[in-house]
């Protein structure tokens, strides 16, 4: 049983331009993420793939595996799709299960990444799963970049939102959460997600994961453990560099 890690990854981001070759104390963050995927144990073999040949280039000098993909793609997990066919075809082998790890999420480690995998490698009726992280601060659960997650009683994702849910008064959190772009999958998941059609929900929350809810596939969530910070405006850089700071 193999695994592959695809980081899905382009330049076009419409709220921190060239997103993935911004440096965070030094380094570029699509760098780091890479890096600490290659500690994950239980991938096999790492991506980055993108359209971008900036990103190529860079990747490239830093000795990174990277796989490019056509520029038409409005969701990275149909990035990643397009990837896992072409890298399939060159090194003429099928993986089992795909890990896709968000080009904008510095700070996860490869032990959690995981954590993450273990879930649908040890337990043949989770097809597919997402870290999550607790919402801490008033301010990041009113960010419509944070993307909220409501969970079951068994930790499946009832919903994604960039909306407040589930409603809360100012300080009190005990139930938000926000996703963490680390979403372990069966092969045959991937597959499914490109031949349903783009559903309403997640055209108007843009969110990738929002197709699978809508045609009833669960989605296992599993609460990383400790502070994350994903990447989508200047000012993350900045919460990034504190957290790696204090660390």
């Amino acid at each position: 049983m193999k695994t592959i890690g695809l980081i899905p990854a382009r330049m076009g981001s419409s709220r921190l331009q060239g997103k993935p070759l911004k440096k965070i104390k030094g380094k570029e963050m699509l760098l780091r993420v890479y890096e600490n995927a290659l500690n994950a144990k239980l991938i096999d073999t790492l991506y980055i793939a993108t359209c971008d040949e900036e990103i190529r280039r860079t990747m490239d000098a830093y000795g990174c595996k990277v796989v490019m993909t056509g520029s038409h793609h409005t969701r990275c997990t149909s990035r990643c799709a397009e990837a896992l066919i072409k890298i399939e075809k060159t090194c003429n082998y099928t993986f089992d299960n795909i890990v896709m790890i968000q080009g904008d999420e510095p700070l996860v480690k490869g032990a959690e990444i995981d954590e993450a995998v273990k879930l649908i490698i040890d337990n043949k009726d989770i097809r597919i799963a997402n870290l999550i992280g607790k919402i801490e601060s008033y301010e990041e659960f009113t960010d419509r970049n944070t993307i909220k997650v409501v969970l079951t009683k068994n930790d499946e994702i009832l919903y994604f939102s960039r909306g407040n849910i589930p409603f809360s008064e100012k300080d009190n959190f005990k139930y938000a959460f926000k996703q963490v772009c680390i979403i372990p999958m069966k092969r045959d998941i991937l597959e499914i997600f490109t031949k349903f059609e783009e559903t309403t929900l997640e055209k108007i929350e843009s969110i990738d994961m929002l197709r699978l809810i809508e045609n009833k596939i669960p989605i296992k969530a599993k609460l990383i453990k400790y502070k994350t910070q994903a990447v989508d405006v200047p000012s993350d850089i900045k919460k990034v560099e504190k957290i790696l700071t204090n660390e």
